[in-house]
């Protein structure tokens, strides 16, 4: 009914023949003095395509509601003050649990400048088979940065119009309020159409 402490002066292994350890407990704790520790290493060595795995498991022990959450990584710091401060939070949420139409939500929270947690990115299936919609940024006076190109495959939407079509140079005018045209498509279509323009260009 008490407490067990494993203390050796070497390593301790545990080698389970049966090949399951299980552990029954509320808290597991690693904790370490050096630089760059406690690690936690999960290794697969078999010779095949597949990897070593960790998953996260939610069993009520009854239906599942929607919005459960399934799984979350909380990470902790501290702030200037020595207090305790959360700085970022990943999540993951059954957004529909009916059979059928399972949904699911994932969202990557980090600290805001006061400390509390926003969403920066979130990701949910849709209300169809082969749609994920995702959500960048927070509130209108958040930046997001794209470092290379920007592939749009379908539609843009701008001030709530949908705009499907870049009009290049050379091409065909399209007299449509879902177009945009390029400089040079701007410069081909007033020659063509003999406009003169007054005052700087």
């Amino acid at each position: 009914n008490g407490n067990i402490t494993l203390d050796a002066s070497g390593d301790i292994a545990l080698e389970c023949g049966g090949g399951d350890l299980t552990c029954d407990a509320d808290t597991v704790t690693f904790s370490s003095a050096n630089a760059d520790d406690p690690a936690v290493i999960i290794k697969n060595t078999t010779n095949d395509a597949q990897a070593a795995r960790l998953s996260f498991i939610k069993d009520r022990g009854a239906a599942m509601v929607d919005s459960d959450r399934v799984a979350e990584l909380d990470f902790y710091g501290e702030d200037a003050s020595e207090n305790l401060q959360q700085y970022g939070k990943m999540m993951v949420q059954a957004l529909e649990s009916d059979h059928g139409s399972e949904t699911g939500r994932m969202q990557w929270l980090v600290a805001e400048y006061d400390g509390t947690l926003g969403i920066g990115l979130k990701i949910e299936g849709g209300t169809a088979d082969g749609v994920i919609d995702a959500t960048v940024g927070l509130g209108a006076a958040s930046t997001t940065t794209i470092a290379g190109d920007l592939s749009v495959t379908t539609g843009l939407i701008l001030d709530s119009v949908d705009v499907t079509t870049i009009q290049t140079g050379s091409e065909a005018h399209a007299d449509n309020d879902t177009s945009l045209m390029t400089s040079s498509a701007v410069k081909d279509y007033v020659a063509r159409n003999s406009i003169r323009v007054y005052g700087n260009t």
